[in-house]
């Protein structure tokens, strides 16, 4: 049973992050609850479905579904959420705000990682670069790609 790592409220809504799935001992940022992000910024039921799909068909050897209190979700990692939120403001499917809520929501994750803290600013250092670049390989990917069939910010269906 997975328990979120932090859970923080973004558009209104509830956020949870967890640790990383991965058990290889490399560092890691937080993992976003999909669904979740989706409900933050704004999406309809229909499109939160959708981005749902869309993140497992891209991203299959990535997300994970994990089993919570609350039931089964699927999970990224935070650069795939980001550059998802990114993709989304960009295109105007998603209000400039949800940067902001989700920027601010993941540092408060990020702090919770550690909280025994580090041994040294270079120890930090060298932890938080091996984690940000972690997901390099993953790519670039299109908004197109991430997105289909999502119409912009104010076709809604409830």
């Amino acid at each position: 049973m997975s328990e979120p790592l932090h859970i923080a409220t973004v558009g209104g809504h509830r956020l949870r992050f967890f640790k990383t799935p991965l058990d290889d001992g490399r560092p890691d940022m937080p993992w976003v609850a999909i669904d979740d992000l989706g409900r933050c910024i704004g999406l309809s039921r229909r499109n939160r479905k959708i981005h749902l799909r869309v993140f497992h068909s891209l991203s299959k050897d990535i997300i994970r579904t994990v089993a919570t209190p609350d039931g089964r979700i699927s999970i990224a990692p935070h650069a795939l959420a980001r550059a998802a939120v990114e993709a989304l403001i960009d295109t105007n499917r998603a209000p400039t705000s949800a940067r902001d809520g989700y920027v601010n929501a993941s540092a408060e994750a990020m702090s919770k990682l550690n909280p025994e803290g580090f041994p040294s600013v270079e120890a930090l250092t060298t932890w938080l670069n091996a984690a940000a670049n972690r997901w390099q390989s993953v790519g670039s990917v299109s908004t197109a790609e991430l997105f289909p069939f999502i119409e912009k910010r104010g076709d809604h269906d409830a």
